[in-house]
């Protein structure tokens, strides 16, 4: 069962599911391409050919066919969703702390309070940069 999907364009798709499993479709071609997680991955995204999954503690990087867990992510809890904001920094919600947002540029991550208690589900991102939250009991976030 996929439980996210995500693309940079029609040739560089990734859909992720539990148990740490995943597939790539780089140029057109599908292949199973497992993360080194056991964990059951919620959320992704793909920029060029580089792709982040998040879930349950996990966060996994995705570099030209080979998967990499990002152990330098400081705490350990259950990720949502993850976008990627510019070339160097990322945005990944959690959903059991409250709307607790984690930033970071792959190797240096920092927790920022949000201003709702309410868990924070998924994330998009417009073309400027601007990111959108969204969660429960209808919260709905936003971050230039």
């Amino acid at each position: 069962m996929f439980t996210g999907a995500c693309a940079s364009d029609a040739s560089n798709v990734l859909v992720v599911a539990r148990f740490g499993e995943a597939a790539t479709r780089i140029g057109g071609t599908w292949a199973q391409s497992n993360t080194p997680t056991g964990r059951f991955l919620l959320g992704c995204t793909f920029v060029g050919t580089d792709a982040w999954a998040v879930g349950g503690d996990a966060v996994e990087h995705y570099v030209t066919g080979t998967w990499t867990d990002i152990t330098t992510f400081p705490t350990k809890h259950n990720l949502t969703d993850v976008v990627v904001t510019t070339p160097s920094g990322f945005a990944i919600v959690v959903s059991t702390t409250g709307g607790l947002v984690i930033t970071g540029d792959g190797a240096t991550w920092q927790e920022e309070a949000t201003p709702t208690g309410f868990d924070l589900n998924k994330l998009t991102v417009l073309p400027s940069g601007v990111v959108y939250a969204a969660g429960d009991g209808g919260v709905i976030l936003r971050r230039q």
